[in-house]
């Protein structure tokens, strides 16, 4: 049985390239930044501003600028693969647990149905979870969303109901978030939620979320049994935001570069105690009455 806790290999699955690369390149413009500056007396700095002699030295400073840039770049661009990483984590996390949730807990509704049919829902419910884990994550650009949409990764027709109502969500929330700063509460009481965050960049990230994630289980032929380890795979596809060295760290896809993220978690299953692993409980939730 597995304890439900995340180790930190989790964050290093997938991403152990981009950890090294980040180290590297931080350490690099440290290194370089100090001994840039090492010795100079900045009581000179508005002199040597004001008069032209000797103005050609800076000519140095300018050729190396562009590696200052791409050290820059790299470290920016493998900040955001990072934390993207941690939201996968949790992604992961969201997912497996609406799995051990509901794929013991699906009816029975006629005789013949069968454990594939079971599984493709309980994969649809941890799809759900696990978009709605990464929205935060996800990029809110049209381009992104597109470039999805052409390579055949289209929502289900599920999401398009989803997207408004993780809106309204959203928007909920602003408007109850005591974190906000005093400037973001005044525009959320006087001009709307909408001043924060667009309402299309929002649906944006929600539809490119549940495009760009994807869920795989390890047991697909049968229940766990109660207790037992039930483990959940995760996948992000996360698009370069800097194009010069998104190269470095991504495949082509589409009309951007953009990297697979993965994330698996392992949790003990919720399974009942009985021989069935199931419920048995004879119900359909599409007839059921809500009765006021």
């Amino acid at each position: 049985m597995a304890t439900p806790t995340i180790h930190w290999r989790d964050y290093f699955t997938s991403v152990g390239d981009v950890w090294l690369l980040w180290a590297v390149c931080l350490v690099a413009m440290v290194f370089l930044v100090r001994r840039a500056y090492r010795g100079r007396k900045w009581s000179g700095a508005a002199a040597f501003a004001a008069d032209e002699r000797g103005a050609t030295y800076a000519l140095s400073y300018v050729m190396t600028f562009p590696f200052y840039l791409i050290l820059m770049c790299l470290i920016i661009q493998a900040t955001l693969i990072l934390m993207v990483k941690m939201g996968t984590v949790y992604a992961a996390h969201a997912a497996a647990r609406t799995a051990i949730v509901w794929r013991p807990s699906l009816p029975e509704r006629t005789t013949d149905e069968t454990d594939q049919v079971r599984y493709d829902y309980t994969i649809k419910k941890a799809q759900r979870a696990a978009a709605m884990g990464m929205t935060p994550f996800a990029s809110g650009t049209r381009e992104h969303r597109d470039g999805m949409w052409k390579l055949g990764r289209i929502p289900a027709k599920g999401v398009l109901i989803d997207a408004p109502l993780y809106l309204r969500m959203y928007q909920t929330n602003a408007r109850h978030n005591t974190g906000q700063s005093d400037d973001d509460q005044y525009m959320l009481q006087r001009l709307g939620p909408n001043e924060l965050a667009k309402t299309l960049y929002v649906i944006n990230k929600f539809l490119f979320a549940s495009a760009a994630t994807s869920v795989e289980f390890e047991q697909k032929e049968k229940l766990v049994p109660w207790n037992e380890d039930f483990q959940v795979t995760v996948t992000y596809t996360m698009p370069m935001q800097i194009p010069a060295v998104g190269r470095l760290f991504g495949n082509r896809y589409a009309a951007f570069y953009a990297r697979d993220i993965s994330t698996s978690v392992t949790l003990p299953s919720e399974a009942p105690e009985t021989e069935s692993s199931r419920l048995n409980i004879p119900y359909d939730p599409a007839k059921l009455l809500i009765r006021r």
